[in-house]
């Protein structure tokens, strides 16, 4: 159980470790961040949660009602498309991921069976050599 535990917690530690860099650069002025999957989910919904907020409270105003309801609508939008788009590529990843882990499992778990076959083969042949044929 230690060895799960363990193995767990090393493959949580590569898979949502952030490997690349995000980044802009307008001019001489230039971001660039680390990020994981979660991180940039959590900066697009902070960007579309402002825009909503925003475009909601131009919505009270007179002049702005047509821009606040545009960015209203455009932060939803701009909301369902990315951030999915993202957490579907992210998803797939991680399930890779887990099918590598559930792979060595099973290839763990069939290493044990034919390493139990052969000794039982082993002792068969110890009462009856000429069960099997020839030894291996």
């Amino acid at each position: 159980m230690a060895r799960l535990k363990e193995l767990y917690s090393r493959y949580h530690a590569v898979v949502h470790v952030p490997r690349s860099y995000w980044g802009a650069r307008y001019g001489p002025v230039r971001l660039q961040a680390r990020m994981s999957s979660l991180r940039i989910a959590q900066v697009f919904i902070t960007f579309c949660a402002l825009t909503f907020g925003v475009g909601a409270a131009f919505t009270f105003l007179d002049g702005t009602r047509e821009l606040g309801i545009a960015m209203v609508v455009g932060a939803m939008f701009t909301a369902g498309s990315v951030i999915v788009q993202y957490w579907a590529l992210r998803t797939a990843v991680e399930i890779s991921a887990d099918e590598r882990l559930e792979d060595h499992f099973i290839h763990e778990d069939v290493d044990d069976v034919v390493r139990r076959l052969k000794d039982v083969r082993s002792a068969i042949r110890g009462i009856d050599p000429h069960l099997f044929g020839s030894p291996d």
